[in-house]
């Protein structure tokens, strides 16, 4: 077991154990390279433990080596992972995710305090972003609603064919599990 002193804050820590996580279980899962660091790596607020310091890619290295390296690849996981969430997502709590840019604050520091950079490695969102960020959900609300319509509109079309009772929500053209087995009634549609 090897441990390299480091002094981590909490935040930096949470996001460090689920960054492990996407190593495992997410962005990382299907890459080789990831298995010795989710498997040997824990970390606490006073530092980073290795647990098979003859693992490759810990061997025989010096802790700065072993710290540039994890910065590399926190870079890596969280770059791919900012296809999908934010670097807020990292946290397990609603109240952390929702602050984009304490993600940002914290991935940067975890960055510098591995690597010695000075430098940020991302930007902190700005208002223009927050705004075009509004703006985009918006126009997805607009969409979703439109949709529901669409949808509802049908099954009005659909019932005045058939003489069924026309639906007055949404859920009602929902299938519900209280409804029975749904290929059953798919069953029973194609009997019909």
């Amino acid at each position: 077991m090897k441990i390299i002193s480091l002094v981590l804050s909490l935040d930096e820590v949470d996001m460090l154990n689920s960054w492990l996580g996407q190593l495992s279980d997410g962005c990382g899962e299907n890459k080789r390279w990831t298995t010795p660091y989710w498997r040997n790596l824990s970390f606490d607020t006073t530092g980073v433990t290795i647990q098979d310091e003859n693992a490759s890619p810990f061997k025989g290295k010096s802790d700065k080596d072993i710290l540039d390296d994890l910065g590399d690849r926190f870079i890596d996981i969280s770059n791919e992972c900012l296809n999908y969430c934010s670097l807020s997502d990292y946290f397990d709590d609603d109240k952390r995710k929702e602050d984009l840019n304490l993600g940002v604050r914290v991935a940067n520091s975890i960055v510098k305090k591995f690597t010695g950079t000075t430098d940020d490695e991302w930007d902190l969102y700005t208002q223009e972003d927050f705004d075009r960020m509004d703006k985009a959900q918006a126009d997805l609300d607009a969409m979703s609603e439109k949709c529901c319509q669409g949808i509802l509109d049908l099954y009005k079309d659909l019932a005045k064919l058939t003489g069924e009772e026309p639906p007055k929500t949404l859920e009602d053209c929902m299938w519900k599990p209280e409804d029975g087995d749904f290929y059953e009634k798919l069953k029973e549609l194609d009997n019909d």
